[in-house]
């Protein structure tokens, strides 16, 4: 694992836009609502995976019509990620994920 400081903001806003013509082609709009920096210390590779899973499945899980926002804050002193869907998924509303120091995260 590789740890390195990236913008989680561009990581995100990259696979929103990566993921939008799947979206698209069902019917569901894809937002990134992302209007803060977010600086961490992080595998961008482990990241990457993470994100696209999560941004794939509320997309494959959503029905025609739905939305899909990725968003994400520095809460409290900590990255926090929210990926919120219209499907059934796992949970209603967000399932938001606080990446924790198994991740390293450090605020620049």
């Amino acid at each position: 694992m590789e740890r390195s400081p990236l913008s989680l903001t561009q990581l995100l806003q990259e696979l929103a836009e990566h993921f939008d013509p799947v979206a698209q082609i069902k019917g569901i709009v894809l937002r990134a609502e992302l209007k803060t920096e977010i600086t961490v210390k992080g595998d961008v590779n482990q990241l990457n995976r993470l994100f696209s899973n999560l941004i794939g499945n509320a997309i494959k899980y959503t029905e025609p019509g739905g939305k899909v926002t990725v968003s994400g804050e520095y809460l409290r002193g900590w990255a926090c990620v929210s990926v919120e869907d219209t499907g059934y998924g796992i949970a209603p509303g967000s399932f938001t994920f606080c990446l924790s120091a198994i991740l390293a995260i450090e605020r620049s």
